[in-house]
């Protein structure tokens, strides 16, 4: 069911994502981690800032407004789903909160979702987050028993206001919001549709994997205007939402990776990361080359999967060359070359300029959107975490979680500070990585 059911769902934020090629002894290969993440982070919500925003996307400093395990939002504290796909979805009023507007002037929602305490048969469970009424057949997450898993997700709402979230298995779900697309702007959000299959032949696509198993395999080239919503003409697309999973990978001893780009020069880092037998989903917003082509290169051999949720006209977004702004292990972006945290929560955020790094501009920038990576992560007992913010007060929300020896990537969308700063803060210890792929300008 898990390799079936798979990624459809409005996921965006932050894509592009350059994670580049990482080694054999960076990538993780456990599928379980403690099902008791208590530092997943604290529990309370905070107050919410609005930030300089755009007509397209308006970034909030991140704030949790719904925790299953503690009622954080008015929500019952009991896991969502009955281990068997029977239960019923969990309805939550999301307009209005952590410095939401009202339904009427929503046209998305930027969140990250996290589940937590999952249970699941052998086959694996799944997350669908969707605006309340009927339910694609897609998920934003899959999991296996015992891990916590985040992802990040846009999502439209109802017109009451509401975001449902439906498990494939039983699983607690904590919710932080980050910023908003205004009703009207320039994001457009699609019910999620499955552009292709490599596995089933959906799209016209051959029914074979990509890549040759050494990186000298061709790209897939795939047009994607007209299809799953899109326009017609590519001319009107500025860049395109997508969520895109890796499934059946085969990778060699250091790993494999997915580059997805317009198609032309392909650039040298990768959207995810994968090991031999993972199925590896991230959330990708990606420019199309001029013919309406997007290209997925495999390092390595794998089926590939690509969901479309949303576009971006030609004004709003702007999406750059995937660039690596910041790497603590080798001291990229001039940062120290040491771990961050103290290994028990009390060690001090990092403070990093974006603006200015990695064609991102000098001034005028709202938001970036980033994949951020924890590499040999030291985790306590009941893991890590990671929080990305403006600088300033750090909310209680998290980026991503991880556990001990892993290696965890997540797209995040961040908003600046005035001084066009973002923190990093780590609850535990580890290297992070962080990869610019495009920003929200703000007016």
């Amino acid at each position: 069911m898990i390799r079936k059911a798979l990624i459809a769902a409005s996921t965006l934020v932050a894509a592009g994502l350059a994670i580049q090629p990482l080694t054999a002894s960076d990538l993780d290969t456990t599928e379980d981690a403690p099902s008791q993440i208590a530092s997943i982070s604290p529990f309370e919500n905070v107050p919410n800032e609005v930030l300089g925003g755009s007509s397209t996307f308006v970034p909030l400093s991140p704030a949790r407004v719904l925790d299953t395990r503690t009622g954080v939002g008015g929500v019952a504290t009991t896991k969502v789903g009955d281990g068997a796909g029977g239960g019923a979805a969990l309805e939550f009023v999301i307009a209005g909160k952590g410095g939401l507007p009202a339904a009427a002037d929503i046209g998305a929602v930027s969140l990250n979702v996290t589940a937590v305490g999952v249970e699941t048969g052998d086959v694996g469970g799944y997350l669908t987050v969707y605006p309340c009424g009927t339910r694609p057949n897609a998920s934003n997450l899959n999991f296996f028993n015992g891990q916590t898993v985040p992802n990040a997700v846009v999502t439209p709402v109802s017109s009451d206001g509401k975001v449902c979230f439906y498990v494939y298995g039983k699983t607690h779900i904590i919710a932080d919001v980050n910023g908003y697309m205004p009703a009207g702007g320039g994001f457009t959000s699609l019910s999620p549709n499955r552009l292709f299959d490599t596995r089933t032949g959906v799209g016209g696509v051959a029914t074979t994997k990509v890549g040759d198993g050494a990186g000298n395999g061709a790209a897939l080239e795939f047009d994607v205007s007209g299809k799953g919503g899109l326009p017609t003409s590519s001319s009107s697309i500025g860049a395109v939402s997508l969520n895109v999973t890796v499934v059946n990978s085969q990778a060699p001893n250091e790993g494999g990776y997915v580059t997805v780009y317009p198609c032309g020069t392909r650039p040298t880092v990768s959207n995810l990361n994968f090991v031999n037998g993972q199925t590896v989903p991230n959330a990708v917003i990606t420019p199309i080359g001029p013919n309406g082509k997007v290209c997925f290169y495999v390092y390595g051999k794998a089926d590939v999967i690509a969901d479309v949720n949303g576009y971006f006209g030609t004004t709003g977004f702007s999406p750059v060359t995937p660039a690596r702004i910041m790497d603590t292990r080798d001291g990229s972006g001039g940062v120290a070359r040491a771990k961050i945290g103290d290994g028990a929560g009390g060690g001090t955020a990092l403070s990093f300029t974006v603006i200015g790094k990695g064609n991102v501009p000098t001034s005028g920038v709202s938001a970036v959107t980033l994949n951020v990576t924890v590499v040999s992560g030291e985790a306590p007992a009941v893991g890590g975490y990671v929080t990305v913010y403006p600088c300033g007060t750090r909310p209680t929300v998290s980026s991503l979680n991880f556990v001990n020896g892993q290696t965890v990537p997540n797209a995040v969308v961040a908003p600046l500070s005035n001084n066009g700063k973002v923190c990093f803060y780590v609850y535990g210890k580890a290297h992070l990585i962080a990869d610019v792929s495009g920003y929200f300008p703000i007016g």
